[in-house]
C-alpha cells in the first residue's frame, strides 16, 4: 500500500477520514466509464449521420451536373445517358441511337460492373476469414 511521505497516511485511510468507501469509489470510476462510452456513441452516431448527409448531398450534386451535361450533349444531336448506379456507385454511360433511342453501348458494360461487384465481394469475404 502506498503511503503520502508528508502525512503517512495511505489513500484508503485518507478516504476512510472522509466517509467515502472503496465502493463508492469504484461505482463512481464504473459510472464515469459509462458516461464516456455513451459520449462516446453519441459522437459516433453523429458522425456516421453527417457522413451520410454529406454522400447524399454529393450523390445529388453529381446527378444534377450530370444532368446538364446530357442536356448539353443532347443539343448537338449527341446522345448520352450519365447513370450513377446505386448499387456499386459506380458512372456507367449509355451510347443512345439518337434516332430509335436504343441504347447501342454501355460504358463499361453491365458485365464488367457484375464482375467487379463480385471481385470486391470475393476478396472481402476472404479477407476477413480467420485461419
Amino acid at each position: 500500500m502506498k503511503m503520502d511521505s508528508v502525512s503517512g497516511v495511505t489513500p484508503e485511510t485518507s478516504l476512510q477520514r472522509q466517509g467515502v468507501d472503496r465502493a463508492e469509489v469504484k461505482g463512481s470510476e464504473q459510472e464515469a466509464r459509462q458516461a464516456d462510452e455513451v459520449r462516446v456513441r453519441q459522437v459516433d452516431a453523429a458522425e456516421k449521420s453527417e457522413a451520410k448527409a454529406l454522400a447524399d448531398q454529393d450523390a445529388a450534386d453529381i446527378k444534377e451536373r450530370l444532368d446538364k451535361i446530357e442536356s448539353k450533349l443532347a443539343q448537338g444531336g449527341v446522345e448520352l445517358k450519365f447513370k450513377l448506379r446505386e448499387e456499386s456507385g459506380e458512372l456507367q454511360v449509355e451510347v443512345l441511337d439518337a434516332a430509335s433511342e436504343k441504347v447501342v453501348r454501355k460504358l463499361p458494360p453491365d458485365e464488367l460492373i457484375k464482375l467487379s461487384a463480385s471481385m470486391e465481394e470475393f476478396s472481402t469475404g476472404f479477407l476477413n476469414r480467420s485461419f
